[in-house]
């Protein structure tokens, strides 16, 4: 039989260590990022493959023991991703190396306004997010989901504060703004109690 991959295929935000296993007494021969498998290039496997460099990693693994056939190969992708503590570091990468978009990026800031939130017709929102909850040095979250990709149907209608504290996940890029591109989503938030919060560019009062 094939090699199998103890740990599932998907993207992470932090180094991942992957684990092939065969039959009994059977050597596993792995590579990483190549077409194919041959002698000049397999790697013999001794022990987990950690992973942690940015960018996807497709592994291939086959498996060889005495007196059978070899083994098919198997293929697992894993994904890499960038994390960033906060919008600043974000933007100070993407400085340094001259991008305008960027993959698989994780980042925390906190929410600096609100432009809308849909809970009923397309399900999804259009806020800011800055280190301090300012509206400076801002990141846009265009048409984002809510945690885990879950619609923005939850009560209350805007379930979003200015000063939650959040971390989301998405890809940036540039039009106009800085800018997660849509589809991307929270995956915790901790609500900080306000004076107000921020809907279009007016702030009214909450309780």
């Amino acid at each position: 039989d094939a090699p199998e991959f103890e740990v599932a295929e998907g993207t992470y935000y932090e180094s991942t260590n992957v684990t092939i296993t065969a039959a009994d007494d059977a050597t596993i021969y792995y590579v990483i990022n190549e077409d194919e498998i041959t002698a000049q290039n397999r790697i013999e496997y001794t022990g987990a493959i950690s992973l942690s460099e940015y960018g996807a990693n497709t592994i291939k693994a086959y498996a060889v023991k005495d007196g059978f056939e070899t083994s098919e190969v198997a293929e697992a992708t894993y994904t890499i991703g960038k994390t960033f503590a906060s919008v600043s570091d974000l933007f100070a990468y993407l400085d340094e190396n001259s991008l305008t978009s960027l993959n698989n990026v994780k980042v925390s800031g906190l929410v600096s306004q609100i432009k809308s939130i849909d809970p009923s017709k397309y399900v999804n929102g259009q806020y800011y997010i800055s280190d301090n909850g300012q509206q400076e040095n801002e990141l846009y979250l265009y048409n984002g989901k809510y945690i885990n990709g879950a619609d923005f149907t939850v009560t209350p209608a805007c379930p979003l504060e200015v000063g939650d504290a959040i971390t989301v996940i998405g890809n940036y890029t540039e039009n106009n703004t800085r800018e997660l591109a849509q589809g991307n989503f929270i995956v915790s938030r901790t609500a900080v109690e306000l004076e107000s919060i921020t809907i279009g560019g007016a702030a009214s009062k909450t309780a």
